[in-house]
């Protein structure tokens, strides 16, 4: 195993802030606390990027959560990625293909618990994903736990992908 990057785990209020350029739309797959073959298409379409692999217990496990609701990502009419997101605050995983839209997710995120009601969020940002660290960071978030994602082999693309609640999934 072999350090692959760092990790930030954030907290903050998801509070309203200005549309960003290259802005995502979150629109909901299916009923809260559900899974659904097409959210499972969904994340394993993008969690080969991300991940390279499918994850689909994760992904079971997390949108059957109370609450979890399962977004997917879209500028226009391209899909980029997938959210989950939970009105108790646990956002992830999430990711879009394109880093140039990792803020525009970040922003999606905090409006879309802000309207589930959740007063705190908590996610986890790899370190290389800037976009959206920035976008965290201007908005107020605050680091609580940092550390090394470690691998035995490079995996994946995770310059626009936010892990799973502050739990390695």
């Amino acid at each position: 195993m072999r350090p692959r990057g760092m990790f930030y785990m954030l907290k903050g209020t998801p509070r309203p802030a200005a549309r960003p350029r290259f802005a995502v739309e979150l629109e909901p797959i299916g009923a809260p606390g559900t899974t659904s073959r097409e959210m499972l298409a969904i994340a394993a379409r993008f969690d080969r990027t991300f991940r390279g692999t499918r994850r689909d217990p994760d992904i079971r496990f997390i949108t059957t959560l109370p609450g979890a609701h399962f977004f997917r990502a879209r500028a226009g009419r391209t899909t980029l990625g997938y959210a989950v997101i939970n009105p108790r605050g646990r956002v992830g995983p999430a990711g879009v293909i394109d880093p140039r839209y990792s803020a525009g997710l970040a922003w999606a995120i905090q409006r879309a618990a802000r309207e589930m009601g959740a007063e705190t969020i908590v996610l986890t940002v790899p370190g290389m994903n800037t976009g959206a660290l920035d976008a965290f960071f201007r908005a107020g978030f605050k680091t609580v736990f940092f550390g090394a994602w470690m691998a035995a082999k490079p995996v994946g693309s995770f310059e626009s992908y936010v892990l799973a609640g502050g739990m390695l999934l």
